[in-house]
C-alpha cells in the first residue's frame, strides 16, 4: 500500500475527528446567567408605557405576562416563590423568624452544586426569612460592577437584586413628583398631615390614618412618582445589561414581590405595613417580563402572554429553559404554566407579626376561572367567606356568597385543609434547639457596641455589625424591640457564633426604613436557655 495515501488519510480523519468535537461542542448550550429582579410593592396597573416608557422600550424585545399573581400579600413568601418554586404552604414561612427547612435542597442550590455563583448583593437579604434559598448574601457590593466582573467570567450565575424605592414612604425625588407638587397647593391642613405621613412613614398600620377618598389622586401621585422613578433606574440597568453583552447570555426576570393597596380598603399598603393584610387583587395582579437570551428563545415570541400565571410558574419554567427538568416534562410558561387555580396565602400582619408564632389571622383565596373565593379567619372567630366574579366585578366590591353556597362549598373543598394546617403550624410549639447537657453556656456581654446610646449613619456606613462574648460554635437568638405605637415592632434573630454582620447599608435605606423607629433595644439569648439572656443594650437611631 502506498505510504504516501495513508498519511494523508490519517490526517484528515483527525480532521474530522477534531471539527466533529468542535461542532458538538459549539452545538452544547452555552451556561445561561439569570437575574432576577423583584420591584417592591409594584401593582399590575402600574406598568404602563406611558408610567414606564423604558422598560416598555426593553419588553419589545421579551415577553410580557399581563395576568401575572403573587401568592401573598408581603414581601417573603413572594420572594421565596419566585427562587424556589415553593407554593405558600409549603414555605412556612408566615411572619418574621421564620423561613424554609433546611433540609429542603431547593433550585438554587441545585445550581449552586452544577457550577453557578448563586448571589444577592442587598443587607437585608440576610433576615432570617431568606434563610435555606441557596443566596449567598455578599451585602454592600455595588450591583453594576458585580455583573460586569462576572460577565467575564466562564462561570454562570444567578443574582437576586430587589429594587426598595417603591416601598412606604413614597417619597419620589423631584423629577418625578410633579404631579404631587401640581396637586400638593389644593389639599387642606388635615390632608397635607395625612399625605405627610405617606411621605414619611415606613409602615402605616391600619386605623391609624383616617384617609379620605379624596386622598387617592395625590397618594397615586406619590405611589407612580416612585414608579416612574424605578423605570429610571431600569433605562439605566438596561443600557448596561445590552452593551455588557449579557443581553446574549442572560435570562432576565422582572417582577415584583406584591402589589399595593391604595385606599381600595381605606389603607395604604400591604400586610407588613397596614397589619391588615387581605388577598384582594390589587395586591395580588403584578406584572411580569421575561427576556431570554436567542438560543433559548423557541417559543417566546416577544409580545404578551394572557394566561394566568403566578411566582410558582418561575422556577419551572427556568428548568425548562435550562434543561433541568427533573421527571416529566415541564409546561411552558409562555404557553401558560401549570394552568389550573390559582391559590394565595397570607397572614394578617406579615413580618409585622405582633406575635410571630401566633399570627392574628389568616386569609387563603384561590381563583377559578372568573370566580375567586376568599376565606378569612381572625384567631378566635369563624370563617368568613367571600365570594367574587372577576369578570364583572374585577374591584371585588360585590360578594355573592350569600348567594351562591354551592359554589362556595365546591371552591372551599380544597382550601379548608390548607386552612387548618396554617392553624396548626401556629398552634404548635415553635421548634428550639437546646444545647447537650453540659454544654458550656455564658451570659452574653456586649463588645460591639460596648454601650448604649446615639447610633448615626456616620457611625455604620462602612458596615454594620453586632458582636458579643461568647462560645463562636454556639447559637443564639438576638431580641429586639424597635419603635413605638403604630411603628412598634418586636422579634429575634437567630445567629450561628457570636457576630451578626448586616453588612454596608445604604444612606437613603437608613433614613428611610431605620431612623423613623426612633430607637431599638437588643438583647443577646443563648438558644434554649433564657435565664442567661444577655443585658438590653438601648440605641437611639439619628440620620
Amino acid at each position: 500500500m502506498n505510504r504516501r495515501c495513508i498519511l494523508p488519510s490519517v490526517a484528515a480523519l483527525a480532521l474530522l475527528a477534531m471539527t466533529g468535537l468542535w461542532l458538538r461542542d459549539a452545538a452544547r448550550p452555552a451556561p445561561v446567567n439569570i437575574i432576577f429582579l423583584t420591584v417592591e410593592s409594584w401593582r399590575a396597573e402600574a406598568a404602563t408605557p406611558d408610567r414606564m416608557p423604558n422598560l416598555f422600550r426593553a419588553a419589545a424585545e421579551g415577553t410580557r405576562f399581563t395576568r401575572h399573581r403573587a401568592i401573598a400579600a408581603w414581601t417573603a413568601p413572594n420572594i421565596i416563590a419566585v427562587l424556589t418554586g415553593l407554593p405558600p404552604l409549603d414555605q412556612k414561612v408566615n411572619a418574621r423568624g421564620q423561613s424554609v427547612d433546611s433540609d429542603r435542597h431547593l433550585f438554587l442550590e441545585e445550581l449552586a452544586d452544577a457550577g453557578w455563583t448563586v448571589a444577592g448583593l442587598q443587607s437585608f437579604m440576610t433576615i432570617d426569612v431568606f434563610r435555606n434559598l441557596g443566596v449567598a448574601v455578599m451585602p454592600g457590593e455595588p450591583m453594576q460592577p458585580w455583573l460586569a466582573a462576572h460577565a467575564r467570567d466562564a462561570r454562570p450565575f444567578v443574582l437576586w437584586h430587589h429594587y426598595l424605592g417603591t416601598h412606604l414612604p413614597y417619597a419620589p425625588a423631584q423629577p418625578w413628583r410633579g404631579a404631587f407638587d401640581a396637586l400638593e397647593p389644593q389639599l387642606d391642613a388635615a390632608a397635607r398631615e395625612r399625605l405627610a405621613t405617606v411621605r414619611s412613614a415606613p409602615a402605616i398600620p391600619a386605623g391609624t390614618v383616617a384617609f379620605e377618598p379624596a386622598d387617592l389622586p395625590a397618594v397615586g401621585a406619590l405611589y407612580h412618582g416612585g414608579v416612574a422613578e424605578f423605570d429610571a433606574w431600569f433605562g439605566a440597568f438596561w443600557e448596561f445589561f445590552d452593551r455588557s453583552g449579557l443581553r446574549r447570555s442572560t435570562i432576565l426576570i422582572v417582577t415584583a414581590d406584591h402589589g399595593e393597596e391604595l385606599l381600595e380598603r381605606g389603607n395604604v399598603g400591604h400586610a407588613s405595613t397596614t397589619r391588615a393584610g387581605h388577598l384582594y387583587e390589587e395586591v395580588l395582579r403584578i406584572p411580569l417580563f421575561v427576556w431570554l437570551p436567542e438560543g433559548l428563545a423557541q417559543g417566546a415570541v416577544p409580545g404578551t402572554v394572557e394566561a394566568v400565571t403566578d411566582h410558582t410558574d418561575l422556577v419551572p419554567a427556568l428548568r425548562h429553559w435550562l434543561g433541568r427538568e427533573s421527571g416529566s416534562s415541564t409546561p411552558d410558561l409562555f404557553d401558560g404554566g401549570r394552568g389550573g387555580s390559582r391559590h394565595a396565602i397570607t397572614s394578617f400582619g406579615g413580618y409585622a407579626e405582633p406575635d410571630p408564632a401566633r399570627p392574628s389571622g389568616f386569609e387563603i383565596a384561590t381563583l377559578d376561572g372568573p370566580w375567586k373565593l376568599h376565606l378569612r379567619q381572625p384567631a378566635g372567630a369563624p370563617v368568613q367567606p367571600l365570594l367574587f366574579n372577576l369578570d364583572s366585578d374585577p374591584g371585588e366590591r360585590d360578594d355573592r356568597a350569600a348567594r351562591d353556597p354551592q359554589r362556595v362549598q365546591a371552591l372551599a373543598r380544597g382550601l379548608i385543609p390548607d386552612l387548618a394546617a396554617l392553624w396548626q403550624l401556629r398552634d404548635g410549639e415553635p421548634p428550639v434547639e437546646v444545647p447537650q447537657d453540659g454544654a458550656l453556656v455564658t451570659r452574653p456581654r456586649w463588645i460591639v457596641p460596648d454601650a448604649g446610646g446615639v447610633v448615626r449613619y456616620a457611625d455604620i456606613a462602612d458596615g454594620a455589625l453586632l458582636r458579643w462574648t461568647g462560645d463562636p460554635a454556639g447559637r443564639y437568638v438576638i431580641e429586639y424591640r424597635a419603635g413605638d405605637g403604630a411603628l412598634a415592632l418586636d422579634g429575634v434573630l437567630e445567629v450561628a457564633g457570636t457576630v451578626k454582620d448586616f453588612g454596608r447599608v445604604g444612606e437613603a435605606y437608613w433614613r428611610t426604613w431605620v431612623v423613623p423607629y426612633g430607637h431599638v433595644r437588643l438583647r443577646v439569648v443563648p438558644v434554649g436557655r433564657a435565664d442567661l439572656a444577655g443585658d438590653w443594650l438601648d440605641l437611639r437611631l439619628q440620620p
